[in-house]
């Protein structure tokens, strides 16, 4: 258990203080529509247990239009401006990064390859201290696939 502010116990599991994923996203990047559902399909695996949070070159008016075509089920940040993109030194787009307790980055997972993605779902269910969740991933890439 762990004390919050208030002194209130909670959970080590509750959404405040689960596990953090960082995934970027380029607004009109084409792999979006193959990519988002597999991100999805993790994000479901693991509920509250973990937190998944996007961001998104796109300006604050389209982030809904953008969350609601790729039918996410995580926040979205909108970057528009791409200042977290430079100050994460990305290049490429679809890029995923575990953020450990101290928030540093403890992963990274370049893509969303089959090989990318298996080793998300892995890390989710390691931060989250339960068993890897059979996800369908059969419509990821075999290979790493960038946006």
């Amino acid at each position: 258990m762990a004390s919050g502010r208030d002194q209130q116990p909670r959970s080590s599991r509750s959404p405040e203080n689960a596990p953090a994923f960082i995934v970027f996203w380029k607004e009109s990047c084409p792999s979006n529509r193959r990519a988002a559902p597999l991100f999805k399909a993790i994000k479901d695996a693991y509920g509250e247990k973990v937190n998944l949070i996007g961001v998104v070159t796109a300006p604050p008016e389209r982030i809904s239009d953008w969350a609601e075509q790729f039918e996410t089920n995580y926040p979205l940040l909108p970057n528009s401006d791409k200042s977290l993109i430079r100050d994460y030194d990305l290049s490429r787009s679809i890029t995923t990064f575990q953020i450990g307790t101290n928030g540093k980055i403890t992963t990274i997972f370049a893509g969303f390859g089959y090989d990318a993605l298996s080793a998300l779902n892995k890390a989710m269910a390691e931060a989250a201290g339960v068993d890897v969740a059979e996800v369908d991933l059969s419509s990821a890439p075999t290979r790493t696939t960038y946006g």
